[in-house]
């Protein structure tokens, strides 16, 4: 029993250096410890060892401080230990980079992508079970509230979902939840304000609708290509609806407004990743604007 005991910890000592072995081989000579060890610690959190290479690669090759690399790192860890999705918040990296935004605003847009990501999944487990439902509500989410929809918004948007789903079985509820999720996201990333989005979803959801109605809805929306100001007084709704707003952290241009260098502007929500319908574009940026 023993010998099998000493086996299993000798194979393992000697995968885990292969597989160390395997990461600074593909890194440039010289690259810092720490960085080696965070990025064996992106790997051992689940992403691959291609992913965790081509990204830390990546910011080496374009100068990044080792401190940058080390948070961008640390918050790729962060948001796989939490059950997020990475590639959102690994996106961004590169996002910046093409950008040719300041590293430092690169990393702080991951991490703020990263606290989008968490709050709308916390709503999508809310009313949800399967994890396909729960990606695709958790996603639909993300994207409303980059869109700039607020906070506030979308949490009595849940609530009212979760007032109707009630007595459903749950896999209707899930179907629902899905449905409704990306209505909201359709409405915010056509022009919708914030608030009138999420007024029609509930709406709807008051009038008893079922996930094929909800669906139909949206794809009925999509095809229209409805202004967005008539298309929400069809619901009684008179909001400004000159686009969601600022995003206080997607610096969203458009209907939302020029950003600046990270995109900072309108009235924050709770999840800071979203700003208020009347936020103001920022200045000038350095190389170009970048949705967080």
């Amino acid at each position: 029993m023993k010998k099998i005991f000493w086996a299993a910890i000798v194979f393992f000592l000697c995968f885990s250096t292969v597989q160390a072995d395997e990461i600074n081989d593909g890194l440039p000579a010289g690259t810092a410890d720490q960085i080696i060890i965070r990025a064996q610690a992106m790997v051992n959190a689940g992403i691959s060892r291609e992913e965790t290479v081509k990204m830390t690669r990546t910011m080496l090759q374009h100068r990044f401080q080792n401190q940058n690399i080390l948070r961008a790192q640390q918050s790729v860890i962060n948001t796989v230990e939490n059950n997020l999705p990475a590639n959102p918040v690994m996106n961004k990296m590169y996002e910046g980079i093409a950008k040719n935004i300041p590293e430092d605003m690169v990393v702080q847009a991951m991490d703020k992508t990263r606290v989008r990501y968490a709050h709308a999944y916390r709503y999508a487990r809310e009313v949800a079970k399967s994890p396909a439902r729960v990606h695709t509500i958790g996603n639909a989410l993300a994207q409303s509230i980059a869109a700039g929809m607020r906070e506030a918004d979308v949490e009595r948007t849940i609530q009212d979902l979760l007032k109707r789903t009630h007595e459903m079985t749950q896999t209707r509820s899930d179907a629902l939840a899905e449905e409704s999720a990306l209505y909201l996201k359709t409405l915010a990333r056509h022009g919708i304000s914030t608030e009138a989005a999420a007024d029609i979803v509930c709406k709807e959801l008051k009038q008893q609708r079922t996930e094929r109605e909800m669906k139909q809805i949206r794809q009925s929306y999509m095809h229209q290509k409805a202004n967005p100001a008539s298309y929400a007084h069809r619901y009684g709704i008179v909001h400004d609806s000159g686009g969601s707003g600022n995003s206080g952290n997607s610096g969203n241009s458009g209907n939302s407004g020029n950003s600046g260098n990270s995109g900072n502007s309108g009235n924050s929500g709770n999840s800071g990743n979203s700003g208020g319908s009347g936020g103001s574009g920022g200045s000038g940026g350095h190389g170009g604007s970048m949705d967080q």
